[in-house]
Order: structure tokens, then C-alpha cells, then sequence
């Protein structure tokens, strides 16, 4: 007896879970890349490689602190070189210069992959969609949202904008990152004694924590921008594909 071939897809494009949904699409590699500069792992949260990215990132975080990275940057930029002789630690920044180097690096070759698994996907016949998940921990939908609202969120603070697109552990990292950039630079203080002009009551700011946050908001806000979009596309594909299934192969015109 002749088996028929099984048409299930060899590779699927997308995975849902409570915490979040992952998804496999071309990206241009210069893009993990660029953010790889910004702050190793953000590059492969980018690409949803949120392990390898939580790794990084914690190893530059923690490198970066013992050896005062920050303000010899900082003291560099302002033409202060024997401050910066004097508070980094070359020791640890030797650690930081070789996980700065692989991020980019992985991050790079993580896209180029992704992206030839991407166009392995495009050629499967059918896909398989999973459009819920249901667990004790959560429920999880694939639905449009609005790419702006989560914006919106990232800007006032970084990770709340993920939790609307509910990218769980992504919003997670993001949230406590910043928690503890916010406190060890006490950033409400300085955020009330700008908005009030009390300048000369601004003492003592801790520079090495408060150079982290730029790239956290920057990030956040590209990153769930992009993943909205991805996830709102995601959708009009099974819609396309439930449609072609129900009706066959008519004009359909779905409305945006």
C-alpha cells in the first residue's frame, strides 16, 4: 500500500505561546547588527534569540560597571583622557571588547540564517498557523494591534509597549533593565529638578548607569514597532490562506 505524501510543512514559520509569539522573517542583516553596536544581545532580541541575548547583554552590563566603560567613553568624548586613564579597568574591558565583538559577529551570522529559513518557509507549499494558546499562565492571541500604541508605551517606558504586543519575556528584560538603570541613576530626581529648573540642585550624576538608557528607549521603540508589524502581517497571511482554503483560488480582496 502507497502512503501519500505527508503535506505538512518541513519548517513553520511562526510558534505561540503564553509568553509571546516568535516568528521567522527576512530581515536585513545590517539591522540586528547596528543594534548589536548599540548593546550586545539586543541584535538577537531583535531576531527573537532571547536567551543568547539575555547572556550578552547581562555580560556587558556587568563588564561595563567593574570597569567603568561608560565614563572612560564619556570622559574620552569630552577630551578629558587622564580621567579616563584613571577609572577604567583595562582588565575588564578586554572581557567587554570580546562580547561586544561576538554580538555583533553571531548577530550577524543569526540573520543571515534566519533569513535563508525564511525563504526555505516561503517555498512550503502550506503553512500551519496557530492563531491561540491557552495555559495556565496565560492566554496568548494573534490579532492586529496598532504599531503607534505600542510606541507610545515604549516612550514613556521602555517594556510596556512589548507588553501590549505581548511579547512577554522580551517586556520583561526591558522593564527590570531600566527599573535598575532608573534607580541607580535616580532618574525621577533628575527628570523633577530639570522639568522645575533647578539645575544647581543636580549633583553627582552617575553617568556609567545613565548611558545604558538612551539605547533601552531607542531600542524599545524600534523593536516593538517592528514586531507589531510582523505580527499584523502574520495575520492577513492566515486570513489569506483560511479564505483560499474556504472559497478557492477568486480574487480576494481583504481589507487592511
Amino acid at each position: 500500500m502507497i502512503k501519500k505524501p505527508d503535506e505538512s510543512p518541513r519548517r513553520l514559520s511562526m510558534n505561540i505561546c503564553p509568553m509571546g509569539t516568535s516568528l521567522i522573517r527576512q530581515t536585513r542583516p545590517w539591522v540586528p547588527t547596528c543594534w548589536s553596536i548599540a548593546m550586545p544581545g539586543f541584535g538577537h532580541f531583535h531576531l527573537g534569540g532571547y536567551t543568547t541575548g539575555v547572556i550578552l547583554m547581562s555580560g556587558e552590563i556587568i563588564f561595563n560597571n567593574i570597569g567603568k566603560i561608560n565614563l572612560a567613553i564619556l570622559y574620552t568624548f569630552t577630551l578629558q583622557f587622564e580621567k579616563a586613564h584613571e577609572v577604567i579597568n583595562y582588565n575588564c574591558a578586554l572581557l567587554c571588547a570580546i562580547i561586544y565583538l561576538f554580538g555583533i559577529w553571531d548577530s550577524y551570522r543569526l540573520t543571515v540564517e534566519s533569513n535563508n529559513c525564511a525563504y526555505l518557509v516561503s517555498k512550503e507549499k502550506s503553512q500551519i498557523y496557530q492563531l491561540s494558546a491557552i495555559h495556565i499562565l496565560g492566554v496568548n492571541f494573534v490579532n492586529k494591534r496598532i504599531p503607534w500604541v505600542g510606541v507610545f508605551w515604549s516612550i514613556l517606558f521602555p517594556g510596556l509597549g512589548h507588553l501590549y504586543a505581548h511579547q512577554i519575556l522580551k517586556s520583561l528584560t526591558l522593564i527590570l533593565s531600566t527599573v535598575a538603570i532608573t534607580a541607580m541613576t535616580q532618574l525621577g530626581d533628575l527628570i523633577l529638578l530639570t522639568l522645575t529648573g533647578q539645575f544647581n540642585m543636580i549633583q553627582n550624576v552617575n553617568y556609567q548607569w545613565l548611558l545604558f538608557l538612551p539605547s533601552f528607549y531607542l531600542f524599545s521603540m524600534y523593536d516593538v514597532y517592528s514586531e507589531i508589524t510582523n505580527i499584523n502581517n502574520l495575520y492577513k497571511e492566515e486570513q489569506l490562506q483560511f479564505l483560499l482554503k474556504q472559497y478557492g483560488k477568486k480574487k480576494l480582496i481583504l481589507k487592511p
